[in-house]
């Protein structure tokens, strides 16, 4: 009897087994709902992504970037963009900001693309629904009673919902599509040729003074006001104003444009262009351009605005990132997170690994790389007071010196008590931390020298020597917040007394 127990829980065991190996190769052979992540610089960890995204959906995700049907998780900053790739549709795009916290962020990022996946793939997340079956716990030791010959499943926590499936569209009536050519003309809309424009996709839309459609592939335009709620495949115009779904080729306004989605291709207005979504391309306007993230060229007579920037961006007179992986350019331009080149008169930025270049640089973080300017200050840099000697002219100096990454700058007033003479100077170069508290510097500059019944001015009365300055200079900080330097150098005059070429040199004290 005890030997018929034994054989019949082997036998028990074996069916265990044998249905675990069918399962986890079912699961294997089993193919995924493909899918891209990139976490760019969220701070989230990719893998977590992708298994909090499969926990939401109840399928396992192939990383398939090429496949034709597809779902894309992009994060810029703290922004998720999720958007679903299917033939013979157009691309739909979530986006969401995203929590500081990392565990909200995974779960904000998961349930998105899960929405965004459940009304866009509902047939194929059907077809992939078996690979929602859990797993087989790993078979333990025959207990003292026959284990149960198919393994308990268990229910994902949160497995799509039983009820039917949504239409693979995103909500809203399904557009009337051309059987091969649909164009219409529009006085004022409702006022048009063809019934329901806004429930049409049309190949070639004219309008007098309100146009709306319901997506354009072809071309649109109105002298007035032009409006696409879907999506623009070509070109739209609208004289004075034209708002545009997601854009894949052109839109164009004299006054305003105003865009919803992406926009892969060239958005230009006289006054604003303004995207609520992601700009990939060249997006500009005379006055303000806004978008979420801009992936190659955005520019602006006045004010650019994006939330990261991917390539340049202009602002005639101020541009704004929330981060910057490229360069920047303005007036005054200001940036969190910078990789690249800052240009402006006023830079402020985050972190930065690159140059920030003006008159007036800032940095709210460390800079990696340098800033060259007249003031330079960053979180790992030095500002420092300093006082020096400088000859062959008899000349005590008084400055302050910006030290930043690579580089540092100097001004600096001066004086020549014994021929009344003061003087003002400019000093920009590269600067090298060597060992034991010594650095070297390397850099060059202007000065010009006055009489002192008019100083500090152009005047040929006053004027007695403008020249332009090399020097190299070392220094040592034998304490901490007091270093000694001294150097030497050439100058080339330009305008004024005195010999065309002339050696120089210095020393004094640094302090801070």
């Amino acid at each position: 009897m005890r030997a018929f127990v034994s054989v019949s829980r082997l036998v028990l065991l074996g069916c265990a087994l044998a249905a675990s190996l069918v399962a986890v190769v079912a699961r294997a052979e089993q193919p995924g709902l493909p899918a891209v992540i990139s976490v760019g610089g969220s701070g989230l960890d990719a893998a977590r992504v992708r298994a909090a995204i499969e926990h939401e959906l109840g399928v396992a995700l192939v990383l398939a970037p090429n496949a034709e049907e597809r779902l894309e998780i992009a994060m810029t900053g703290r922004r998720a963009n999720v958007t679903y790739y299917a033939p013979d549709r157009e691309p739909v795009t979530r986006s969401v900001d995203l929590p500081r916290d990392s565990e909200r962020a995974l779960q904000t990022v998961a349930f998105l693309a899960g929405n965004l996946a459940r009304d866009e793939a509902a047939e194929l997340l059907k077809q992939l629904a078996p690979a929602t079956t859990a797993e087989p716990e790993e078979v333990a030791p025959p207990p003292p009673l026959p284990p149960p010959a198919v393994p308990v499943t268990t229910t994902p926590p949160q497995a799509p919902p039983t009820k039917p499936a949504p239409p693979k569209r995103a909500p809203g009536p399904a557009l009337i599509e051309p059987k091969r050519f649909a164009g219409n003309v529009s006085l004022y809309y409702p006022l048009t040729g063809l019934e329901h424009t806004e429930q049409r996709r049309l190949n070639l839309e004219l309008g007098l003074v309100y146009s709306r459609v319901g997506a354009i592939r072809g071309a649109g335009g109105t002298f007035g006001y032009f409006r696409s709620d879907g999506p623009v495949e070509g070109l739209s115009v609208g004289l004075f104003w034209n708002r545009s779904g997601p854009v894949r080729g052109m839109q164009f306004s004299s006054l305003v444009n105003e865009g919803y989605g992406e926009l892969r291709g060239l958005s230009v207005a006289g006054v604003v262009d303004a995207r609520d979504g992601d700009s990939r391309g060249v997006q500009g306007a005379f006055v303000v351009s806004s978008t979420h993230l801009a992936f190659g060229i955005q520019g602006a007579g006045i004010v650019a605005v994006a939330r990261d920037v991917v390539g340049v961006q202009g602002g005639g007179v101020l541009a704004v990132a929330g981060s910057v992986r490229g360069g920047q350019l303005g007036l005054v331009s200001v940036a969190g997170p910078t990789q690249g080149l800052q240009l402006g008169l006023v830079n402020v930025a985050g972190p930065v690994k690159g140059l920030q270049l003006g008159l007036v640089n800032v940095a709210t973080g460390d800079v990696d790389g340098g800033a060259i300017g007249l003031i330079s200050i960053a979180k790992n840099g030095r500002l420092q007071p300093s006082v020096w000697y400088s000859g062959p002219d008899v000349n005590l100096m008084v400055g302050v010196k910006s030290v930043v990454g690579y580089t540092y700058s100097e001004l600096a007033i001066g004086d020549d008590p014994s021929h009344d003479r003061p003087s003002h100077q400019e000093t920009l170069g590269l600067h090298l931390e060597l060992r034991h508290r010594l650095y070297a510097e390397l850099g060059g500059g202007y000065r010009e020298t006055h009489q002192s019944s008019g100083p500090f001015t152009d005047s040929n009365q006053s004027l007695v020597r403008s020249e332009v300055r090399y020097e190299a200079r070392v220094g040592f900080e034998p304490i901490h917040g007091v270093t000694a330097f001294a150097g030497g150098g050439v100058t080339q005059r330009v305008k004024g007394q005195g010999p065309t070429a002339r050696g120089t040199y210095f020393f004094g004290l640094s302090f801070l």
